[in-house]
């Protein structure tokens, strides 16, 4: 048993191949290719920004960040203290 719908699409598509609905399925063929080309360069693009934004920001700061407990609201850092325990304890993790 054939599809209803696929059906008259289909007669619609081979019969007036030439004719106005032939065009109008051109049509709307190139609209979609050139809709999910769009989006597809879109997506790349996006990404691409994405990873350099990614690169930009670890190459101010690094991957770790390493504040003081006691934070403040302040935008003044205060050092770390060079401790040796400190220092053991960041280095097993």
């Amino acid at each position: 048993m054939m599809n209803f719908p696929f059906y008259v699409a289909h007669k619609i598509a081979r019969s007036s191949a030439s004719g106005f609905s032939g065009i109008i399925i051109k049509i709307a063929i190139a609209s979609i290719a050139l809709s999910v080309s769009v989006m597809i360069l879109s997506t790349s693009v996006i990404l691409g920004f994405k990873q350099q934004i990614t690169e930009k920001i670890f190459g101010f700061w690094g991957h770790m960040h390493i504040t003081d407990t006691n934070i403040n609201r302040s935008f003044e850092q205060i050092p770390i203290l060079n401790e040796k325990a400190l220092k053991d304890s960041i280095m097993s993790i």
